[in-house]
């Protein structure tokens, strides 16, 4: 009896830790103000996912579109942790499930037709950042295909003066752009922004940007980082 008890035992706490194991909260960004900025694709994602390497995982993703306006809808699929008990081939299924459904998103999403004459980029972003850093995810990454480039009531970096500003003293606009905003503690939480100029110009202003972001978020504990993970 003893023995049957010990084991029920063994097999609990062994389920307990699984359901506190690993979980991860991606969420993607997709910037949609200009046609030529990279879309998101589910290679690119599987590498931050990594469901190959530990299929138990629990996922909750997220999509949004980033337009003219701060607040756009966000679709959001789950895939739940799996437990010890749960059956290996079932879970095989479940994941390839899930993938497919996020795959099936991402093509619906970037064959939509948006034809936005500004950009609200950051607004959108730092709400996100927060939503990622009050979760109770093991890891909290967030995706954003932009080229950062704002033209909204924040910021306009369109503007002859505000443009000449970004390029000559990166410092002055991120204390405009932190004037207006509250930045809370970041710890945990990794940024990714993907976006590849193809001319000297966008890298200028892609450059001068980044630039902004990384003094805004510098003492906040945010891992931000310019590409995909490696």
């Amino acid at each position: 009896m003893r023995r049957f008890i010990l084991i029920l035992s063994v097999l609990f706490c062994a389920s307990c830790e699984i359901e506190q194991g690993e979980t991860i909260l991606l969420t993607v960004l997709s910037d949609r103000t200009d046609p030529t900025i990279l879309k998101p694709d589910m290679v690119t994602l599987e590498g931050f996912l990594r469901l190959d390497k530990n299929p138990n995982k629990g996922v909750e993703f997220n999509f949004k579109t980033i337009g003219n306006v701060d607040f756009l809808p966000i679709k959001s699929l789950n895939l739940q942790q799996s437990s010890i008990l749960d059956n290996n081939f079932q879970r095989t299924t479940d994941v390839s499930l899930f993938i497919r459904k996020i795959d099936t998103l991402l093509v619906q999403e970037n064959q939509n037709e948006y034809s936005f004459q500004s950009s609200s980029i950051f607004r959108p972003l730092l709400d996100e950042l927060i939503k990622a850093k009050n979760s109770d995810a093991t890891y909290k990454v967030v995706i954003l295909y932009s080229d950062l480039q704002e033209i909204s009531d924040l910021y306009n970096t369109a503007g002859f003066k505000e443009r000449k500003d970004l390029l000559e003293n990166p410092d002055l606009v991120a204390g405009q752009l932190v004037s207006h905003l509250d930045i809370p503690n970041l710890e945990g939480v990794r940024l990714h922004i993907l976006y590849y100029p193809s001319t000297r110009e966008e890298n200028r202003t892609f450059r001068a940007m980044f630039e902004v972001y990384r003094i805004i978020f510098k003492d906040t504990g945010l891992e931000l980082q310019i590409g995909s993970v490696h």
